[in-house]
């Protein structure tokens, strides 16, 4: 199990999530409502049929003093964010993504928890052995409140020897 140093470009769009009539039917609209994107040092390894990337959290994610980890087992995407102090236990996040994968995720911030009800809608990706390359997810979020309605996350990441 060698552990690479990486560096890591992370950008996620989330669109809004709304039914427009159409004809006799309704179409999907999708409007952008953020784009994050962020590069990273990270360090990937292979372990057991799974790739593991890891990195530190920054001040611009406002998630300082947090690590994140992002496990791939074949077309299964895991992330896992947990405060390394004590002070940082309110920002944690485990995430399942699993094409057709219906999940209840429960957020917890500092203010307190959110559950959100995720559903995956693809993953895929073109990692090698190394565990250099890109992953894609596409997945919504319900948040059960009609002023935040659902949201639709393309997830993109790029992972490239350092």
């Amino acid at each position: 199990m060698a552990k690479n140093k990486a560096t890591l470009r992370i950008r996620n769009r989330q669109y809004e999530e709304s039914l427009e009539p159409s004809g006799n039917a309704f179409a999907r609209k999708l409007t952008l409502d953020d784009e994050m994107e962020m590069i990273t040092e990270a360090t990937v390894y292979t372990k057991e049929n799974s790739t593991y990337i890891t990195y530190e959290e920054s001040e611009k994610t406002g998630m300082q003093d947090s690590r994140t980890m992002i496990k791939l087992t074949g077309d299964i995407v895991e992330v896992h964010r947990y405060g390394k102090k004590k002070k940082n236990d309110g920002m944690n996040l485990d995430l399942h993504l699993e094409k057709g994968r219906r999940e209840l995720v429960r957020y917890r911030l500092p203010v307190g928890s959110v559950n959100i009800e995720t559903v995956t809608h693809d993953v895929t990706h073109d990692l090698d052995e190394e565990g250099f390359g890109k992953i894609f997810a596409e997945y919504s979020m319900y948040f059960g409140d009609e002023t935040m309605g659902s949201r639709r996350n393309k997830l993109e990441m790029t992972i490239r020897p350092e």
